[in-house]
């Protein structure tokens, strides 16, 4: 699997149209066949490179002659129940033939691994990260759904990607984690990740990484550990927290030294979870100037907040005080997974009728922003 069939020869006098294109035009189309760069085309099947080999001599020594055909590339160990079978080995064997042919260019990965601790899928799973990192200082994007342990023949204290801009990472498992070491990425302007330690964020990278980021997305956070973290991002313009349990107590942020964010446009708060974090002490520590975009569930303003502290149980006039703590002109505002039976409308409409475009949420689905309105696209 790791192989491109041979070409099949062209019949005399049939299709010769194709010999007849000037390379620049071949190259062209053979780049508008696969995805626009950084999405990664499968390895395999429609729209893959593979197939623009196996179709005549010319086109394959074109296509072999291409760097920027081969240099986003998906490894899925995923896409079988059997994590050991020959067609999964034969993926890991393609993707280093997509890495040799990509030359010296920057490249997009994308890595998909078992997150389970068998030891097949361990063999497996080891080989295919190493090849990956073995590349880190190309990757340009990378999106990593590491493994639930690596060896430790894969430990690196630190480990450079000078032209890393956009990463996204997970991890279930604080082994993997570790391998990865402390990583210098001087350009990386965009992180969007989930670890299975929270303190480890803080041993990722330096604090000139932290600095630079503009983009952030911090899944299962707690806010104990988002607060320390947004402390050493004054760059960012756009943040999104998705919370996870309700970490410190709920006064733990009152009287603490505001945190003014300059440049950050775009926030977005929410959870997965019943047991809400107590957000509201923790929003009004910030000032955020120049926020234009925020979205929010409603009910993290106001379901754990102390007893008899609330004219609105609602939480309602809480987000109008902390918008007003903010000091920002905010231009879109999202409300999310409000009831359906539509008897917060009202109220919400009169507390915002000066937003100029009021989102009012009440699906129980995951809520994903439209770029449209929310000026960033974020990672799928």
């Amino acid at each position: 699997m790791g192989k491109d069939t041979p070409p099949v020869p062209l019949p005399e006098g049939q299709n010769t149209s194709i010999l007849t294109l000037p390379t620049e035009i071949l190259i062209q189309i053979f780049l508008y066949y696969i995805p626009i760069y950084p999405e990664c085309p499968p390895l395999f099947g429609r729209h893959s490179p593979s197939i623009l080999t196996n179709v005549c001599r010319w086109w394959r020594t074109t296509a072999l002659d291409m760097p920027k055909l081969w240099r986003a590339i998906h490894v899925d160990l995923t896409l079988s129940d059997k994590p050991t079978n020959l067609y999964q080995k034969g993926i890991v064997e393609t993707a280093r033939t997509w890495l040799v042919r990509s030359g010296g260019s920057p490249i997009s990965v994308s890595l998909t691994c078992h997150q389970i601790h068998a030891i097949d899928a361990q063999d497996l799973n080891m080989p295919a990260t190493e090849i990956l990192l073995m590349e880190c200082a190309r990757w340009e994007y990378a999106i990593m759904r590491l493994p639930s342990h690596l060896s430790k023949k894969l430990y690196l204290k630190q480990r450079f990607m000078p032209l890393l801009v956009a990463m996204r990472l997970t991890s279930v498992g604080i082994t993997s984690e570790q391998a990865l070491g402390q990583i210098h990425a001087p350009r990386l302007h965009t992180f969007d990740s989930r670890l299975s330690q929270d303190l480890h964020y803080f041993k990722l990278f330096s604090s000139d990484v932290w600095s630079h980021l503009t983009t952030l997305k911090l899944r299962d956070i707690p806010l104990d550990s988002a607060w320390p973290i947004l402390q050493g991002t004054p760059a960012l313009r756009h943040c999104w927290l998705e919370l996870w349990t309700p970490g410190r107590g709920i006064n733990d942020y009152t009287g603490t030294i505001l945190r003014v964010l300059l440049h950050l446009e775009t926030l977005i708060v929410t959870s997965p979870t019943t047991i809400l974090p107590p957000c509201e002490p923790f929003l009004r520590g910030f000032v955020l100037p120049s926020l234009r975009r925020f979205a929010i569930r409603l009910a993290l303003m106001s379901d754990l907040d102390p007893p008899g502290s609330l004219t609105d149980p609602l939480g309602i006039e809480l987000l109008v005080h902390v918008l007003q703590c903010w000091m920002c002109e905010l231009q879109v505002l999202s409300i999310l997974k409000l009831p359906l039976d539509g008897t917060l409308d009202q109220p919400i409409q009169e507390a915002f009728q000066n937003i100029a475009y009021l989102e009012l949420n009440r699906s129980n689905n995951a809520w994903y922003p439209n770029p449209e309105f929310w000026g960033v696209d974020w990672f799928s």
